[in-house]
């Protein structure tokens, strides 16, 4: 199977490759710019870019039986930016999340604040990162999953991995460290990118079961269609075989009864001769 994934981003790429590279998915980018609607919900954002990218890429583009084109987008929940009174249980990753500040505006925030400002009003902050992927297959459905994180705001977490304010959370499972600070061999086992890929890959092989299906059904089929044309050729060509058989049959009966009749003819002619004489 291949994604077609919309994305500019390098490090949300090799991610994606290195989870689906364990499962024969090829991954393959297309780097537009596409326009995003200004919400916190990212599932809003994605849906709305497989808007996008549909009218962007055209009518001449089109997607194979077992091609998909992927748009994801994520975004950070910060309860330093919400309702102090929340009462949402955030140890459960289903919860929502679409209606948290800053959401899916959480690179306008860090575009226009500077990290020293933006952590003056979150330090110390439980927040929640989340992933939402969308996905489109070559009759026009769309598929959503998404994955979630809990975790904190800190500062000091500046690390060798990760991209954009990978340094600034501080997930439940990091021991005190950023995700910028936990390698992707480990990260990619339990980030929100990883449950809402992992929903991707289940999705993906229930398709693949079904492709296999229909593609056994369509063998089958054509190999009833063939197994019944032999039978046909067969019956023909023992009706040849027949019919071929009843003219020799005719054939040398008529033979046989000419020679009779020249016998006949023939002693005939001989009493004839002696009654002459």
């Amino acid at each position: 199977m291949k994604i077609k994934f919309l994305t500019g981003n390098k490090g949300k790429l090799q991610e994606a490759i290195d989870i689906f590279n364990k499962y024969d998915i090829t991954i393959e980018t297309i780097n537009i710019d596409l326009p995003e609607i200004q919400t916190i919900s990212v599932k809003e954002v994605i849906n709305n870019k497989l808007d996008e990218a549909i009218k962007h890429l055209g009518i001449g583009f089109t997607l194979e039986h077992d091609e998909f084109l992927m748009v994801d987008d994520t975004g950070l929940g910060i309860d330093a930016f919400n309702d102090k009174t929340d009462k949402t249980d955030k140890t459960d990753k289903t919860f929502d999340t679409e209606n948290k500040l800053p959401g899916a505006l959480v690179k306008f925030f860090l575009k226009n604040m500077s990290s020293t400002k933006f952590l003056q009003f979150s330090e110390g902050s439980p927040a929640y990162a989340v992933t939402w992927i969308g996905l489109l297959d070559n009759e026009g459905n769309k598929f959503f999953s998404n994955g979630c994180n809990t975790g904190y705001i800190r500062s000091n977490g500046a690390g060798k991995y990760g991209f954009g304010w990978d340094e600034l959370f501080f997930p439940s499972y990091g021991n005190g460290r950023s995700l910028a600070q936990i390698p992707p061999e480990e990260k990619n086992k339990q980030s929100f990118r990883f449950f809402a890929l992992k929903g991707v890959l289940e999705y993906l092989q229930t398709k693949k079961n079904l492709l296999r299906r229909a593609h056994r059904i369509a063998k089958k089929t054509k190999s009833s269609k063939k197994s019944d044309n032999p039978n046909k050729t067969k019956s023909s060509k023992s009706s040849k075989k027949s019919d071929k058989l009843n003219k020799t049959i005719k054939s040398k009966t008529s033979k046989t009864s000419k020679t009779s009749k020249t016998s006949k003819t023939s002693k005939n002619k001989k009493h004839q001769k002696t009654k002459n004489r």
